[in-house]
């Protein structure tokens, strides 16, 4: 069993029907493959969160490179796990400023854009500490 940790570009609007099935068909693929995990847009950002079977990353990922919805995608961290850290999510989601990297990591106002600064250069235990307080938020 891994973890990994991927981000890419939106190319869907936030409200579109488009986004909404991304969340509705990525529950359903998960759950296929054996996975689990978090999915969270931030300032025309994905950054997600998955972990399960190896087999079932390398399926989903290959899928998501051809996916339109989103663009260059790039794995930021990959690590064995020995047990889940969140099992009962299939697919989680969040986009709100409650639930904000930038604002958590205390980068908001900095002038370059999270995806080629604060998140894409994080380390993976600042992410994963991020990922464990969404995963504690009240519901929004």
């Amino acid at each position: 069993m891994e973890w990994l940790i991927y981000l890419s570009k939106a190319a869907v609007s936030p409200a579109s029907q488009d986004a909404a099935s991304i969340y509705l068909t990525a529950r359903k693929r998960n759950e296929a493959l054996g996975l689990t995990g978090y999915l969270h847009r931030e300032q025309g950002c994905f950054l997600q969160y998955l972990e399960g079977p190896s087999e079932g990353l390398d399926q989903l990922l290959l899928s998501l490179r051809r996916d339109w919805r989103h663009s260059d995608m790039r794995v930021l961290h990959r690590a064995p796990l020995q047990q889940r850290r969140f099992p009962g999510w299939n697919m989680e989601f969040t986009e709100t400023p409650a639930t904000s990297y930038a604002i958590w990591s205390g980068t908001e106002g900095n002038s370059e854009p999270l995806f080629n600064g604060p998140i894409a250069q994080a380390s993976a235990e600042d992410l994963l500490a991020f990922i464990e307080i969404v995963r504690n938020a009240p519901p929004e």
